[in-house]
């Protein structure tokens, strides 16, 4: 084995230190932003898409059930469900029939919703007229248009 020269050394050593502070500063940043998602709520969007063959009342079952069986979650702040406003822009989603928002205390809050036995009630209560669910999540403030005025 060839002997390292006192440049391939300080090269090491360059490479050695320069990955050490690298994983030092994402440990810390990874730090940072968990402690902070125990602070800032959490926003969990639901798109329902129904089967053809489901019924009118099936598809407001689940607006109901949505509502009622939310709500006293623990750690759900605020919920609302209602069916696609609208559809006739390029940029709107078009592949669901009913949107359910769900506004969580924490990241960690929805780990205990998901598994809450209301939730799983919903789950079981409209899973025949269920054709697919797709969810977006995500962390972050959330302002009023009141509080934005006396602010600004």
């Amino acid at each position: 084995m060839k002997r390292m020269g006192l440049v391939d050394r300080a090269c090491w050593w360059l490479v050695m230190v320069t990955a050490l502070y690298s994983f030092v500063q994402v440990a810390a940043a990874d730090n940072h932003t968990n402690h902070n998602a125990r602070n800032v709520p959490l926003h969990h969007i639901v798109l329902v898409r129904f089967t053809e063959s489901s019924t009118k009342a099936q598809r407001q079952r689940i607006i109901e059930d949505s509502l009622n069986l939310l709500r006293t979650i623990p750690g759900v702040i605020a919920v609302a469900a209602g069916a696609k406003a609208r559809a006739d822009r390029a940029v709107h989603l078009s592949q669901y029939d009913v949107g359910i928002y769900v506004q969580l205390r924490n990241v960690q809050a929805l780990d205990a919703y998901s598994a809450h036995p209301q939730h799983q009630q919903l789950l079981k209560n409209n899973q025949e007229a269920i054709a697919a669910i797709n969810v977006i999540d995500f962390s972050g403030r959330f302002e009023t248009a009141a509080a934005a005025q006396e602010h600004p």
